[in-house]
């Protein structure tokens, strides 16, 4: 076991780390977090079996002291160990960040793309689901977090 997984088993907390090819943006104990696997959502508590997970875009909580603080990612993987979650994001930013009228707006604009594929097809769908997938996932998080 990690000297960082027995110190925060000792305090009955979980170590979580949210990363992005841009740097870290979380390193912090909480008692769970919460986030979008591709076999649906999914959480991890301190002493959890270690597994991999393959992740959707979507909302990310993570519980500190009957708090909860919310991030959106888009897409990547996580690696949990019995008091350690690693979180590898292609991107993640905090909910209290997000515009949400911004996201809404995205959001709109990536799905009427999508209903105008059967008109033009030029349109990239794959480009204009992940557009759409991105805005679901930031205006999740900024719905939650109030």
């Amino acid at each position: 076991m990690a000297a960082a997984d027995s110190e925060a088993g000792a305090k009955g907390a979980l170590r979580v780390e949210i990363v992005t090819p841009q740097g870290l943006v979380l390193d912090e104990t909480a008692d769970a977090l919460y986030a979008p696997g591709t076999k649906g959502e999914f959480g991890a508590l301190p002493g959890h079996q270690p597994y991999l997970v393959a992740l959707e875009p979507g909302p990310v909580r993570v519980q500190r002291g009957g708090s909860d603080d919310w991030y959106a990612i888009t897409g990547g993987l996580a690696e949990v160990t019995a008091n350690h979650v690693i979180v590898l994001a292609d991107a993640c930013e905090q909910a209290r960040d997000i515009d949400a009228d911004r996201a809404k707006a995205a959001q709109k604009r990536a799905d009427d793309r999508l209903r105008d594929f059967a008109k033009d097809s030029d349109v990239d769908t794959r480009r204009a689901r992940a557009a759409l997938a991105r805005a679901t996932a930031r205006l999740g998080a900024a719905n939650r977090a109030g």
